[in-house]
């Protein structure tokens, strides 16, 4: 490759045009806020939104033991599979309230 052609292709307009053709701007999709179905109220305590959120994912995890007996090979495996993931989740809120309910109990007088 000549020098001249380097420097040509090094050039502020053969690299936008470059980008435009092999590397489009990705879409732009709707922002968290506008996919929301679902939205707490603002005056909800911490404290209950992590109870309300474990009892949804035990529901989930329940409902997913459930429709996982009646599938078979692949169907159910992902079922269990969708199972573990929530229960996972459910321990992690479990634990974030566990903790928060120590520290509250270790700021009490007495």
């Amino acid at each position: 490759m000549s020098a001249t052609t380097a420097d040509h292709l090094q050039s502020d307009s053969v690299r936008r045009a470059l980008d435009y053709y092999f590397n489009p701007a990705p879409e732009t999709s709707p922002g968290l806020e506008d996919m929301q179905l679902v939205v707490a109220r603002d005056d909800l305590p911490a404290q209950a939104a992590d109870e309300q959120a474990a009892w949804l994912l035990r529901c989930a995890s329940s409902t997913a033991y459930e429709a996982a007996q009646n599938a078979r090979d692949r169907t159910r495996d992902q079922i269990l599979m969708v199972m573990h993931l929530v229960n996972l989740a459910r321990a992690m809120c479990d634990h974030s309230h566990n903790r928060t309910k120590r520290e509250e109990e270790a700021q009490l007088p007495g």
